[in-house]
């Protein structure tokens, strides 16, 4: 059997075709990938098994560089397999000659990288999906951060005098006008009664506590 065309026992995906493109010989391999019967592919034009798509990539494009140079690299393919699944492949191939350089014949080598591309595909998807996690949350960080500052501007505006204070009565931040003569310094970390009467302290003590049940209610 002429040496480009025994390929049966060939470790890997691989088909040899004659000089007009037609499959000479397969290996078990590339029969059991795609599902054919040796019989069933053997004298068929090799590009009878791409895709439309491949098809046209294969005869415009690389076919014609690939009888200039006499080669060609990881050549990205879509195969059909018998039952119509599509692989997705690198076919890598070189033209052979008999001893006065007439061109006899091809043999390619064919990767599967089906795994490969989906792997990546979703690589690709997860990617997108945490660039969007990330956007949403630095939008409603820009949301909460403008929230705070208008709700600063608002209280630091007042011709009140707030106060924010924790269930035991301790001053946790202090809003006032200028009037007051007061700053948060002088305010925060003290307790009600360091302000009003033991009377009034308790009063208000006991309304706030009531509020804060009145709120989670």
């Amino acid at each position: 059997m002429n040496k480009i065309t025994d390929l049966k026992m060939f470790p890997a995906m691989a088909h040899s075709i004659d000089a007009n493109d037609c499959l000479l010989s397969v290996s078990d391999i590339w029969l059991n990938k795609f599902g054919y019967t040796e019989a069933e592919v053997i004298g068929k034009n090799s590009i009878d098994f791409l895709t439309e798509s491949s098809k046209k990539y294969a005869t415009e494009i690389v076919l014609p560089e690939f009888y200039k140079v006499g080669y060609c690299t990881d050549i990205e393919y879509q195969f059909v397999k018998k039952d119509g699944s599509i692989i997705e492949t690198l076919l890598s191939a070189r033209v052979q000659k008999d001893i006065s350089g007439n061109h006899i014949g091809t043999i390619a080598i064919i990767t599967d990288i089906t795994l490969k591309d989906e792997t990546e595909k979703k690589l690709i998807e997860n990617n997108k999906k945490l660039e969007d996690s990330n956007k949403a949350l630095l939008q409603a960080k820009t949301k909460a951060e403008e929230s705070e500052l208008n709700l600063r501007l608002l209280l630091e505006s007042s011709e009140d005098m707030i106060t924010i204070h924790d269930l035991n009565g301790t001053y946790l931040n202090y809003f006032g006008p200028e009037k007051y003569s007061l700053k948060p310094i002088d305010i925060v970390g003290k307790k009600i009664e360091d302000f009003l009467s033991k009377e009034n302290a308790d009063l208000l003590n006991k309304q706030i506590i009531e509020t804060s049940i009145s709120g989670l209610s």
